[in-house]
C-alpha cells in the first residue's frame, strides 16, 4: 500500500484516479479484473470484488498501484 499526499488530485491524464485504476483492469485482459468494482472513498481508491484466485487479487492490487499517481489503495477482493 502507497500513502503521500491527497487521492483527490486528478491523474495526468485528466481522469480521476478511481477511472484510471477501473480502465487498466478492465484492459488487463483478464476477466476476474474486468469485474471489480473500483471507487474513489474518503480519499482512498477502493478495489472490492471476487476473484477465482489469490494471483488474481495480487494482480488487481499491482496494476492498481502502478497507474496511481499517488494515494492509497484500499484492496477488498475476495477470492472464492
Amino acid at each position: 500500500m502507497r500513502s503521500t499526499t491527497t487521492q483527490q488530485r486528478e491523474s495526468s491524464s485528466g481522469l480521476p484516479p478511481d477511472l484510471v485504476v477501473k480502465q487498466a483492469l478492465s484492459r488487463s485482459g483478464y476477466g476476474d479484473l474486468r469485474q471489480l468494482d473500483v471507487a474513489n472513498v474518503d480519499g482512498r481508491i477502493r478495489v472490492a470484488g471476487r476473484v477465482h484466485s489469490y494471483y488474481m487479487k495480487q494482480k488487481a492490487q499491482t496494476i492498481a498501484m502502478s497507474v496511481m499517481a499517488d494515494g492509497q489503495l484500499q484492496n477488498e477482493v475476495v477470492v472464492q
